[in-house]
C-alpha cells in the first residue's frame, strides 16, 4: 500500500472514531472531560414547601472543555428535587418554571466536583393591566380611589371603571404644573404626590390647591401608598420602606430591606411592594414581616416582570402599569 493510500485510510478511521466520541452523552467531543452530578431542590419561597412536577431547563453558556451540551429539560420529583447527570465544568443557566411560566433564571457555575443548589420560587398573583379604551396613559403615576383612578399629568386625568377598562371622565387642573412626579396615592379628594427625589406634596384635587409640602433628606422616593382604613401613609425608595407620621406629616421610621429595586407599592389589608430588579412583589404585614412573594400575571397568564406603578381598587383588584 502506498503512503498516500495509508494516509487516507488512517484519516478515514480517525474521522469515524471522532464521530463516535461526538455521539456520547450530550455530544461530548473530548472523552477526558470531567463528569459530575448536579442536584437541585425547589421550594416555595414563602412557605418552604417542596415543589414537585416543575419543569427545569439547564442550558450551557461557556464550557471549560470542548463539550457540546444541548439544553436539558427535566422535572422535579415528589421531593422537589431534580438531577442532571452527567454535567461538565462550565457556566450554565438554570431556568425554573411554575404555572407554565419561567419564574426564575439563574446562573450556575460547575467547577470541579458534584454540585448542589437550592431554589425558592414565588407564588402567582393575578393582576389587571391599567389602560383606557385606547390603551393610552400607560406610563403615568397612578392612584385609585374607590371606582375612580387618577393618572398624574398636566392636567390630571381622572378615569371611571367600566369593569374592563377605564374611561376618561375629566381633566381637572394641576396646581403643580409640569414638574416631575414619580408616584402618587390618594384618599377622597386629597392626593399625595412625590416630587422626586425627596419631597412629598399634598394636593386638594377639588380646589386645585397645594395644602402642604415636606422634604425627606437622603431618601429617593419611588413609591407611595395609603392604608385607607387607618389613613397611614407609606413610602419606599429602591431599598427602603418608610413609615410616615401624621400631624405634622413627616417621615417616621425608615426600614432597610434586602430589596434591590423597589419601584411601586399598594395597600389592601397588607402592604405590597414591587421589586423591578427581582421581578417579584413582596407582601408585608403592618409590622413589616414578610407574608408572601409573588409573580404578577395578567388574565392571559402572561408574566408582568417590570412595572411603573400599581394600585388596588375598592374590591381588592390590583391594577398595574407595566413598564416592559
Amino acid at each position: 500500500m502506498s503512503f498516500k493510500k495509508l494516509f487516507w485510510v488512517i484519516t478515514f478511521f480517525t474521522l469515524i472514531l471522532l464521530s463516535c466520541w461526538g455521539k456520547q452523552d450530550n455530544n461530548v467531543v473530548r472523552p477526558d472531560a470531567p463528569q459530575y452530578i448536579f442536584t437541585g431542590t425547589v421550594t416555595d419561597r414563602f412557605s418552604g414547601n417542596l415543589l414537585a412536577d416543575l419543569k427545569v431547563v439547564v442550558s450551557a453558556n461557556n464550557m471549560m472543555y470542548d463539550v457540546v451540551f444541548s439544553p436539558l429539560e427535566t422535572m422535579t420529583d415528589e421531593n422537589g428535587t431534580f438531577t442532571v447527570d452527567p454535567i461538565y465544568p462550565g457556566l450554565y443557566t438554570v431556568t425554573l418554571y411554575r404555572y407554565d411560566l419561567p419564574v426564575s433564571s439563574v446562573p450556575l457555575q460547575i467547577e470541579h466536583g458534584d454540585t448542589t443548589r437550592e431554589y425558592s420560587l414565588p407564588t402567582k398573583f393575578s393582576v389587571k393591566r391599567f389602560k383606557d379604551i385606547a390603551g393610552e396613559y400607560a406610563d403615568l403615576p397612578l392612584a385609585i380611589n374607590d371606582s375612580l383612578a387618577i393618572a398624574w399629568d398636566n392636567p390630571l386625568k381622572i378615569f371611571k371603571s367600566n369593569s374592563i377598562n377605564w374611561e376618561l371622565q375629566e381633566t381637572p387642573g394641576n396646581p403643580l404644573g409640569d414638574i416631575y412626579i414619580s408616584t402618587i396615592t390618594a384618599n377622597d379628594s386629597i392626593l399625595f404626590a412625590c416630587h422626586f427625589p425627596d419631597s412629598v406634596v399634598v394636593v386638594d384635587i377639588e380646589n386645585n390647591s397645594v395644602l402642604d409640602r415636606f422634604f425627606i433628606d437622603g431618601v429617593n422616593l419611588v413609591g407611595l401608598t395609603l392604608d385607607k382604613k387607618s389613613n397611614a401613609l407609606w413610602g419606599c425608595s429602591r431599598t427602603m420602606i418608610i413609615e410616615f407620621t401624621r400631624d405634622p406629616l413627616q417621615a417616621g421610621e425608615i426600614h432597610l430591606t434586602d430589596a434591590e429595586g423597589f419601584q411601586a407599592m399598594a395597600f389592601y389589608n397588607q402592604l405590597y411592594v414591587f421589586d423591578n430588579a427581582q421581578k417579584i412583589c413582596i407582601r408585608f404585614d403592618n409590622e413589616l414581616n414578610i407574608t408572601g412573594y409573588f409573580v404578577f400575571v395578567d388574565k392571559d397568564n402572561n408574566r408582568i416582570a417590570q412595572i411603573r406603578d400599581m394600585a388596588f381598587d375598592k374590591n381588592g383588584q390590583l391594577w398595574v402599569l407595566p413598564s416592559e
